[in-house]
């Protein structure tokens, strides 16, 4: 079983690799409609910039996450998702800071369970490389 969850894992993990691929790319280019997602409007240059570094850094993060999954680095790769489990959490925080109880963290919430469950997978997948002989 924990095979069947690591294997799992190993795609649920490419699958969100990509998505997040897709939606920093398409948020550097259009930071105003990518920031109504995230729940804090981009609507003057400052704030644009600054939606695109931080899509920039995500982007360098999901890079280093593609460049491990590729090299079959799994206990690397369930390390990176463990830890990427703060973004989320940190950003819903700072939003809640910033709008109170009109801040829309639904984004954050799901993005975060997402991330736990791929990292749960991967350390299933870690966990399974060591019992094969």
């Amino acid at each position: 079983m924990k095979k069947v969850l690591g294997n799992v894992g190993v795609g649920f993990a490419v699958v969100l690799t990509v998505a997040f691929v897709f939606f920093g790319i398409r948020g550097i280019y259009d930071p105003t409609a990518a920031s109504m997602r995230f729940g804090l409007p981009a609507d003057d240059p400052a704030a644009m910039f600054y939606y695109r570094v931080y899509l920039a850094r995500n982007l360098v993060i999901v890079g280093a996450g593609l460049i491990l999954l590729l090299l079959k680095q799994w206990k690397s790769v369930a390390t990176l998702l463990t830890a990427a489990l703060f973004l989320p959490t940190f950003d819903a925080i700072l939003l809640y800071r910033e709008r109170g109880a009109e801040a829309g963290l639904t984004i954050h919430i799901v993005t975060g369970v997402i991330v736990a469950i791929a990292a749960f997978l991967m350390w299933m997948k870690v966990s399974s490389s060591r019992a094969e002989p």
